[in-house]
């Protein structure tokens, strides 16, 4: 038979917590300390977090996943990338602006934004005519300086790019709409 001694080592007292038997519940006074730092978050009868961490804020533009997984996406080059995320970003204030969906929003981004978020004129031409040709946006109005036309370019985002190389979905745009980009006025 084993010590008395050895036997109050081996097991704990009634109050006490050890590894073997894991840690107790937290007091009630922790409970509500707990709850306390919930609370900024608008948490206050649960003591789980919400939040696994800082929560999201500020404005974002969302990309859908269908959008990023697409051959049309992954064959955009980073410029273009970039600047669908830009045009998104136009549409969506537009469209929360006249309370109107995404993708019925007609906006307009002129080369003085365009500049302003790093992009030299060639490239950003370069980068409209990528995303016309995989089919992210329309050009609904040229605009320009030359003539009487002193008006920007109108623009919606498409879904054009749904059907791109997908078998009998993708037509040529410029077969079924007339190029806006052949005229040599500017965007």
């Amino acid at each position: 038979m084993l010590p008395i001694e050895f036997i109050s080592e081996i097991l704990p007292s009634p109050g006490a917590s050890t590894a073997i038997h894991g840690a107790l519940p937290p007091k009630k006074s922790q409970n509500k300390k707990k709850m306390l730092s919930n609370s900024q978050y608008g948490n206050k009868r649960t003591t789980k977090s919400k939040y696994k961490g800082v929560p999201i804020s500020g404005k974002f533009v969302p990309i859908l996943w269908d959008e990023l997984d697409s051959p049309a996406y992954q064959e955009l080059s980073g410029g273009s990338a970039k600047l669908y995320n830009y045009l998104k970003k136009a549409a969506r204030t537009v469209a929360h602006d006249d309370r109107i969906p995404e993708r019925e929003a007609i906006f307009d981004f002129t080369y003085t934004e365009a500049k302003k978020h790093g992009f030299h004129e060639r490239t950003f031409i370069r980068c409209l005519k990528e995303l016309w040709n995989l089919g992210f946006i329309h050009v609904i109005e040229r605009g320009g300086l030359r003539g009487t036309r002193r008006s920007n370019s109108k623009y919606r985002l498409c879904r054009y790019w749904m059907t791109y190389k997908v078998k009998d979905g993708w037509t040529d745009r410029s077969a079924v709409e007339p190029n806006p980009f052949l005229n040599p006025c500017e965007p």
